[in-house]
């Protein structure tokens, strides 16, 4: 997850606003683009990650038996 994403404080200051086109549910356009679904969720991974979305610290400490 560290990979796809940057650290907070380098994200950006501004937001990036975006634009989903839907048709019969299926997202199908990004900021006007037609893109198939890979490209489409490819290239709003890649917006999300310059702007720090995904990343989690988490410690988790469980008995399994």
């Amino acid at each position: 997850m560290f990979v796809l994403s940057v650290a907070p404080e380098k994200a950006p200051d501004k937001p990036e606003f975006v634009e989903i086109e839907y048709r019969s549910g299926d997202p199908v356009a990004l900021n006007g683009e037609k893109l198939p679904p890979f490209d489409l969720l490819a290239r709003l991974n890649k917006i999300a990650g310059a702007h720090g979305v995904g990343r989690a610290d988490i410690v988790e400490n469980r008995y399994v038996a």
